[in-house]
């Protein structure tokens, strides 16, 4: 009998909800700041692009972290069912 080793996949759904969440705040954001933004800061965006650098560094410290703490970044392997 041959044992096969699972590699862990990404929750892609748990992904793609967080993704699409994150779009649908982003939305939200524009749709209700435009107004106020351009009265404030002359631009109608400035929110909207506040809120995208911080999503983005979010996601890259998200990642970068979860990376590092997984088997794979740390270079053991996985674990197998005997």
């Amino acid at each position: 009998m041959s044992e096969r080793v699972h590699e862990r996949q990404p929750d892609r759904v748990l992904l793609l909800t967080t993704v699409l969440l994150c779009a649908a705040g982003l939305v939200m954001v524009t749709s209700a700041s435009v107004a106020f933004a351009y009265t404030q800061h002359e631009s109608a965006f400035y929110y909207a692009e506040r809120q995208t650098v911080w999503m983005i560094i979010g996601f890259v410290i998200y990642f970068s972290y979860g990376y590092r703490r997984s088997r794979v970044g740390r270079g053991q392997a996985a674990a197998t069912n005997t």
